[in-house]
């Protein structure tokens, strides 16, 4: 078999994509390429325990569709086939088996053993594993959640509907749930995030040894023909197997997944690997129609956008992963270095040199020929591309410090360390105190609205705040897989017991970073952070009803200030 032939089956469209969540997993590629995640670990110990006890046990997976529930059953059923004989499965909650019934009456069919009055009868057994997503779970609770207080409260305690979830689950006699969402498919550690389960795949996949089926298509398909040099499939799978690039290509899919707020599943990421391994113009060709693509003349012209580079930032309309990446094609970041490095490559007329010289290129003919050939703009992309891939030139890349402090900041809050949300909340109430412009006393003073948008006034008050940071509870784990991608926060304003708190993303995160290096927010920032700006003005407006105010009036250049003094004896205002 070629090595194309096999990387199609990572495609979502490829029959063995398919996984059957009744049964356990068939075929010796699948198996090879399985990923232990510590979701699988949870939900064995849950169906271990549920299987054992003798009171109803009723197991909520919960996710939406194409997130992995399917693949995660069958390994269920691999490990646990005995076990899983004493439970129900319902695979679909959102589909109901009889024409003349709503999913709702279904659902509530097949949960009938865990309402109110089943889990009073102590002869009940039950056990059930119930596939569904939170907009049902919802919807069944308004419709039917009279009968099923018990449950209600269960999920309501485990923060079950909310954003983000319950990271530390209560447990419970009767209910357990794993939410695939809170499963992410990278872990933080206190250096950072590391994209462990994408790492494995690519090295399962690249790995040189006989027990990699990939491998051997790739020695079977290249090794006695060197013909086939000119083709970007072997070019791909040559630089994919660079550790360097696998590592480069593990922070971007990380970085979209935090600033983007995606989720990504292992078919989605083994689909991904396809697209920036087989150019789209091949994907539906068997390997002998590439090799005459390849052969007509046309390959040699094509060749660059046919190579990994290509693939990974050019091709936004493939999938919606690429769509994300594109957006952060290392060829938009603007700095000297780029500018230089522009004017060199426009310049020069030994353009290979260069590459050769940052270790860009390593022999590869059809490659040296479309650097020489492409125009300039083509060449610029290709080498800034490659060197962001290869990490050659660092001086080139944006090294994202920012995006390395949050990713340590949500180990911190997850693994219990207060301390280590330090940065967190030092740029975070900067933040609070510039969000509505500066004031003269910037760290003890904050602007407040006063009504519609304008630049006549500012009014001012003292506001002196205090950390109030809260964390998860101690972990000592190195690596953690459940969490959220947020860290909430928490204030107090000086000699007052209200607690002020909110959430902050990474978005948010960076945009504290640049007020802190003197970026000014504006309009469009503000409307994008509207919780935050909410957060903002009811700590500013909190005690503006008993402290001194500051009115500095602007006509023109003229600049008039006056003074609200409060007396907290009369409980009023003077004007000064």
């Amino acid at each position: 078999m070629s090595l194309k032939s096999l990387l199609d089956t990572l495609r979502i469209s490829s029959k063995d994509a398919i996984v059957n969540g009744d049964s356990a997993t068939t075929g010796a590629l699948k198996n090879y390429l399985h990923v232990k995640r510590s979701v699988e670990e949870r939900l064995s110990s849950i169906i271990s325990l549920g299987s054992a006890q003798s009171k109803p046990r009723l197991i909520f997976v919960i996710g939406n569709v194409g997130d992995g529930k399917s693949h995660l059953m069958s390994k269920m059923w691999e490990a646990h086939a005995a076990e899983l004989g004493r439970y129900t499965l319902h695979n679909d909650a959102t589909e109901s088996n009889d024409i003349n019934k709503t999913y709702i009456e279904t659902l509530s069919e097949v949960l009938a053993p865990f309402n109110d009055a089943q889990l009073a009868d102590t002869s009940n057994t039950s056990k059930t594993i119930v596939a569904i997503n939170l907009g049902t779970l919802a919807n069944f609770l308004a419709a039917k959640g009279d009968l099923f207080t018990i449950l209600g409260e269960y999920i309501e305690k485990n923060n079950i509907m909310e954003e983000g979830g319950a990271v530390a689950e209560i447990e419970s006699d009767y209910f357990s749930f794993i939410n695939l969402a809170d499963y992410h498919i990278f872990s933080l550690t206190k250096e950072g995030a590391k994209a462990d389960i994408l790492l494995e795949l690519l090295e399962k996949i690249t790995k040189p040894s006989k027990n990699n089926p990939f491998y051997n298509a790739y020695q079977e398909t290249y090794a006695e023909n060197q013909n086939l040099d000119n083709c970007p499939i072997k070019y791909n799978y040559d630089l994919i197997s660079d550790k360097k690039v696998q590592e480069s290509l593990s922070k971007l899919i990380i970085f979209i997944l935090v600033k983007d707020k995606v989720i990504i599943s292992i078919r989605q990421l083994l689909n991904w690997i396809y697209d920036i391994l087989v150019a789209p113009r091949f994907a539906n060709l068997p390997y002998d129609k590439v090799i005459d693509l390849l052969d007509d003349g046309t390959g040699k012209h094509q060749f660059h956008y046919d190579i990994l580079p290509s693939l990974l930032f050019d091709n936004a309309g493939t999938s919606n992963i690429l769509k994300l990446i594109s957006k952060y094609d290392p060829i938009k970041e603007g700095n000297e270095e780029l500018d230089k490095l522009i004017t060199t490559l426009g310049k020069t007329r030994a353009p290979l040199k260069h590459f050769i010289n940052e270790g860009l290129v390593q022999g590869h003919s059809q490659l040296s020929a479309s650097i020489e050939t492409v125009d300039v703009q083509e060449r610029v992309k290709l080498f800034v591309r490659l060197n962001y891939l290869l990490q050659s030139n660092t001086d080139l890349i944006d090294k994202n410090e920012s995006f390395t402090e949050y990713t340590r900041i949500l180990f911190s809050y997850h693994s219990g360390d207060k301390a280590g949300l330090k940065p967190l909340y030092n740029n975070m109430m900067n933040a609070i105190y510039r969000w509505n412009g500066t004031t003269k006393d910037s760290g003890k003073s904050v602007n407040i609205g006063v009504g519609k948008d304008q630049t006549a006034y500012k009014i001012t008050h003292e506001l002196v705040l205090e950390f109030s940071p809260a964390v998860q509870s101690q972990n000592s784990t190195p690596s953690i897989y459940r969490f959220v991608k947020f860290a909430p926060i928490s204030f107090k304003i000086k000699n007052d017991s209200t607690v002020f708190d909110t959430t902050v993303d990474y978005n948010l995160y960076k945009l504290a970073v640049d007020m802190n290096k003197g970026y000014r927010v504006n309009l469009v920032d503000k409307r994008e952070h509207l919780d935050f700006s909410t957060f903002v003005d009811r700590i500013s407006n909190h005690q503006s009803s008993t402290k001194d105010l500051t009115i500095q009036v602007y006509q023109g250049q003229i600049q008039e200030t006056h003074t609200l003094k409060y007396d907290a004896g009369f409980d009023t205002f003077q004007f000064e």
